[in-house]
């Protein structure tokens, strides 16, 4: 064995972790004796495996056709949902999936799916329409994040539209090419988990990367 490798089993021993399931960045740099960059590059390896496994979970489940779920990524402060959308794009974008992203925050709903299809809308009815539509037909991952700062007058109700539009798509006879992905925070998840939970598949934020593991 490397003299610059540690017994991964003696570590253990001796940290007092023996049978656990999931080591720490700084476990892990003590371990392996590696460096702060290494250190750094190694976390946003993690942290870009953890976005992508999220993802393509979601679409291969999704692409069976029935009761789809929708995807809910789990802030507890605006560093994170910013954090987190990037991380969903760099991987939707790595993975070779087009996907459409919009920042719901000040905006009502028909302006929401004219940024998400880049068409404007006469009237909310013929946006919801559209909606409908872009989740039956585009092959996209449409991105809303920060529904909660949104100027929908009810939230939940809204989310729970365009999410049961997919889930009963296959009572219509309808297998949805598209996805739906929301990134907000907590409070509001809490807020609207009565309306919408059943239907989702989440991930929160973590600082350490290598929970994806645990």
């Amino acid at each position: 064995m490397s003299a610059d490798i540690l017994d991964f089993i003696e570590y253990l021993k001796k940290k007092g972790k023996k049978g656990t399931k999931s080591i720490s960045l700084g476990d892990m740099k003590e371990l392996c004796r590696i460096d702060d960059d290494s250190l750094a590059w190694l976390s946003s390896l993690f942290a870009f495996a953890r976005y992508t496994l999220f993802l393509k979970t979601l679409l291969h489940d999704n692409s069976r056709g029935k009761n789809p779920n929708t995807g809910f990524l789990v802030g507890f402060s605006e560093e994170h949902i910013e954090r987190m959308a990037q991380a969903t794009v760099d991987a939707l974008s790595q993975m070779g999936q087009s996907f459409s992203m919009v920042d719901a925050t000040g905006k009502k709903p028909a302006e929401i799916i004219s940024e998400l299809s880049g068409v404007q809308y006469r009237n909310q009815m013929d946006a919801f329409q559209a909606m409908e539509d872009m989740l039956y037909e585009s092959d996209k991952v449409f991105i809303i994040k920060r529904f909660s700062l949104s100027k929908s007058p009810s939230k939940p109700s809204t989310l729970r539209c365009w999410i049961k539009t997919l889930d009963d798509a296959h009572l219509r006879g309808v297998v949805p090419k598209a996805n739906l992905v929301l990134v907000d925070n907590a409070g509001f998840l809490q807020k609207a988990w009565g309306d919408i939970g059943y239907y989702l598949n989440i991930m929160a934020y973590s600082d350490n990367q290598t929970d994806m593991f645990s």
